[in-house]
Formats: structure tokens, sequence, C-alpha cells
């Protein structure tokens, strides 16, 4: 920041739980101009953009509580007034069948990770997708039912003891954050750590639409020990 010559931020999507109306959640673009022109590919752009998803807790229209999670692997030189970058989030949702509350997205995350990707469960992860769902991760992008089973194989091929611990969730009825620390053991070498995550997507009629994680690759064990997608 000390290095900038200016900063702006491009807003992607913000919302608010429904139960708790003063916790948000935003995803935007920090694009940084920087003072060195040479920090950037100018081929590409004059300004860096890191793509953040932040949580927030405010009273009285004051900010108490700020959590951001930077996107560190899709860091890129990028022209300043550039619009923002495509993702792969549904742009169209048909009308919700079930309604759902904070409660039922933790029964569900639970489900997803302590009886699906915990054991290796194939089957009880996909069956928390839609089958188009798509989950973006610090490394790659997985998309529908077979490449999502495909990663669960992988995943247990390589890690053990998978343990998860929610610490907050915001879902306002379709768009929903989970921050948690996901934590597992790489099985060759012993090592365990926790990532805690900012998970940002879409839940509708008790599945998975959209499931976008932020969270630090540079201390994560399954970075560090670089088996997983690779």
């Amino acid at each position: 920041m000390a290095n900038a010559k200016a900063v702006r931020i491009v807003l992607r999507r913000a919302f608010s739980d429904k139960r708790e109306p003063n916790w948000h959640v935003a995803e935007w673009a920090f694009r940084m101009k920087p003072a060195d022109p040479s920090q950037v590919d100018t081929s590409t752009g004059d300004s860096r953009e890191c793509e953040q998803g932040v949580l927030i807790h405010e009273q009285d229209g004051q900010i108490v509580y700020m959590r951001t999670h930077n996107d560190k692997f899709r860091m890129c030189s990028i022209a300043w007034d550039a619009p923002l970058r495509p993702e792969s989030r549904p742009t169209t949702l048909p009308t919700p069948q079930q309604e759902m509350t904070v409660d039922d997205v933790i029964v569900l995350q639970n489900r997803h990770v302590m009886h699906g990707w915990r054991l290796g469960n194939a089957d009880t992860v996909t069956s928390s997708h839609m089958p188009h769902s798509v989950i973006l991760n610090a490394w790659t992008t997985v998309d529908g039912h077979d490449n999502i089973r495909a990663s669960v194989r992988k995943y247990t091929e390589n890690f053990k003891d998978t343990h998860i611990d929610i610490h907050r969730v915001v879902y306002d009825g379709q768009n929903v954050a989970v921050n948690q620390t996901w934590s597992c053991t790489n099985c060759v070498t012993g090592v365990r750590a926790g990532d805690e995550d900012l998970i940002i997507g879409v839940i509708q009629d008790g599945k998975i639409w959209y499931w976008r994680e932020y969270f630090d690759p540079e201390q994560s064990t399954q970075t560090l020990e670089q088996v997983l997608f690779n």
C-alpha cells in the first residue's frame, strides 16, 4: 500500500445474513496502481488485481470485525478500468422449491465434508452438489459430478483425518458464505495443518450450485505438499 499510486475496489457482489443482518459478505477485485510501473506487466494493464472474499460484522453503522481472504493464485496485471473477470458462477437460478435456513446449510456442509470428503465417499459429496456444480479453489476449477468424484479419490489418496470447524455462516436464502477451518494430515509425511477458509457460493434446495474457496495457499498443507490437484 505504501508503494501504491492509487487503489480501488470493484464490487462483484455483496449480501447479508437473513437471520443476523449485521453480518455481511462481499466479493470484489482489489486493484492497485503501483508507483513503480515495473511491478506490472504493462502489456496487459497498468494495475495489479487481487480478487478477495470479505466477511464483515457491523454494529451501529461501524465495522467491528472484518476478515479478508485473497485469491493469490489468480493475481494478475489488468487495466485500471477493465471490467471484472468472468466467473463460472451460474448467471440464473430457478425459483427455490424449498426454504433453507442457516442451520440447514451447516447440516449440509458437515455432511458434505465429514461424511463425504473425510471418508472418501464420492456419492455423499456429489449428492451435496447439483450435477453441473462448480468448485473453484486456489489451484483449479472442478466442474460436474465426474470431476468432483475424481477429486475426492485424489484427495483420499493423499490426506486423512479431515475435520472442519465452522465458525460462521452467512446466508441470504441463496448466496452463502462459510468461514471454517479445514484440517487434514498428509498420508505420506504426517504433516498436519489447518486452513481457515472463506467459502462463498450458492446453495439452493439443499444442493451446492457454486463453491469458491478463498484461503491462503502459502500456508496450506495441501499446497506445501503439492499433491492435491497436481
